[in-house]
């Protein structure tokens, strides 16, 4: 929790300072008012992190006070205390924007709990604008349209959790549309890397829930391609400048920062950081090599070299399956894991994406 703390408002100065004492004991920093006009004062200079208030007071009821609050600090929840008498208040407060309310006298177990959610809340909050800030600076130079999509799909993840496992993927698949979108060429390369990953995993026994995470990490391995100038995306690798073959090699690490901060994605995020990775060592971007590779990561390398090499993108002129299939076995125990390659010549005729 950050400095600002609890503040608790009370006209009653026993009251307050008795509430102030036991959320003290149980690990909370507080601050007192003894009413709104003070309270308001207060908050203005320490902004608090959550306010607790009770709701019958002189100068101004704590309806009134908590809307006053919710103008000026409209991140910070406020919590009512309430006698039995003005429990109906409380529940038209919830109404007008007030968080919750306390009944008392005072259950002290469900009253942290109440607070530690709100202050949950208030943190997620904070952090989400803060991630979505952070993702419209690494945007900077792309083209609106395309920034507008992604920055409104990447929002509808952070209530990924609430959603169907089938919505979470329906909303992942539109995050890797919104990638292809700047490489025409490339529009349907992320969703037919997922599709490869998980017939392999599924080939390779992986249980659902492991086949469920690989196909994400095959469709947002690319995310970080989002902040590359279009212009450099259009390119065949082997025709980039220096400048411009470093500024694509980043964006391995771009995608594991973007999902960094979404608790759905933490078990993915070795398989998208590392997908280029060489096996022999000699890849990016931490030269890992072998079985220090996630073995997510060496799927998606297998699957990504192979779809590259049917589709006009970044690895230049489209080709056969034959030829890619040639392509893969050259490749094999040197920039791709020979066990991976194995597997997915096996399989690779029967995969319909």
């Amino acid at each position: 929790m950050t400095p600002g703390g609890i503040l608790v408002v009370d006209d009653d100065e026993s009251v307050r300072e008795t509430i102030s004492r036991i959320l003290q004991s149980k690990g909370f920093e507080t601050s007192t008012a003894n009413g709104p006009r003070e309270g308001l004062a207060v908050a203005e200079r320490i902004k608090p992190d959550l306010v607790l208030t009770d709701i019958k007071m002189p100068e101004m009821d704590g309806v009134e006070f908590a809307r006053a609050i919710k103008q000026g600090h409209p991140d910070t929840p406020v919590i009512m205390m309430t006698a039995h008498a003005c429990v109906e208040t409380a529940i038209q407060s919830l109404k007008l924007g007030v968080d919750d309310y306390i009944q008392k006298p005072i259950n002290w177990n469900q009253a942290v709990a109440s607070i530690q959610s709100a202050l949950d809340k208030r943190f997620l909050t904070l952090q989400n604008r803060k991630y979505v800030a952070e993702l419209e600076r690494q945007l900077v130079g792309c083209d609106r349209h395309d920034q507008a999509q992604f920055l409104k799909t990447v929002r509808g993840l952070f209530d990924a959790e609430e959603h169907a496992r089938g919505a979470m993927l329906d909303t992942v698949e539109s995050l890797a549309m919104a990638i292809g979108a700047k490489n025409a060429t490339a529009k349907d390369h992320s969703k037919r890397v997922g599709a490869y990953v998980a017939k392999m995993a599924e080939a390779l026994s992986f249980s659902e829930e492991e086949v469920r995470k690989l196909q994400l990490a095959g469709l947002l391995h690319d995310i970080g391609t989002i902040g590359i100038p279009d212009g450099i995306l259009r390119k065949p690798v082997g025709q980039m400048t220096f400048d411009e073959l470093a500024a694509y090699q980043e964006h391995p690490v771009t995608s594991f920062r973007i999902l960094q901060p979404i608790r759905e994605f933490q078990p993915i995020l070795g398989a998208v950081r590392h997908h280029h990775e060489r096996f022999d060592g000699a890849g990016y971007p931490d030269g890992l090599s072998g079985g220090r590779i996630p073995m997510g990561a060496r799927m998606i390398a297998v699957a990504d070299v192979f779809t590259g090499l049917n589709v006009d993108d970044i690895y230049g002129d489209s080709v056969n399956e034959e030829f890619a299939v040639e392509r893969l076995m050259a490749e094999r125990g040197t920039c791709l894991d020979p066990k991976m390659v194995d597997a997915f010549i096996e399989i690779f005729q029967g995969v319909a994406v």
